[in-house]
């Protein structure tokens, strides 16, 4: 049986945490990850032995920005907002760094060319 060597992973996800939180509201933003973009990379460095994901993450109050923008929405906006998510809750960091995780360990080696949403289900 041949064994392939080990491959490499590459992941992306947009550069601001300010565009991925607006990117949750807009899903066609040229914030978040294009499909494409994983799937050509992907077909291009798989020879080489390399797996590209990209990763693209629902809201998370994280930093000073996402806060703010999620006390702009208000009480009837938050609710919503979650109420438009299947778990009925907010995403944390742990849970965008589980994800990463995932995809760079050899769990996911047989994975290349996707974009994973990790937003908790949107309705």
């Amino acid at each position: 049986m041949h064994t392939a060597p080990r491959s490499t992973r590459l992941w992306g996800s947009p550069s601001s945490r300010r565009a991925r939180a607006a990117a949750w509201r807009r899903p066609s933003s040229p914030h978040r990850p294009h499909p494409s973009l994983s799937r050509q990379l992907a077909l291009e460095l798989g020879p080489f032995g390399v797996a590209v994901n990209s990763v693209a993450p629902g809201f998370v109050r994280s930093n000073p920005a996402s806060e703010a923008q999620w006390q702009a929405y208000g009480a009837e906006g938050q609710a919503r907002l979650l109420e438009a998510t299947f778990l009925r809750r907010l995403g944390t960091v742990e849970d965008i760094a589980d994800a990463v995780l995932w995809l760079a360990s050899d769990a996911s080696g047989w994975v290349t060319g996707q974009v994973l949403s990790v937003d908790g289900g949107r309705a």
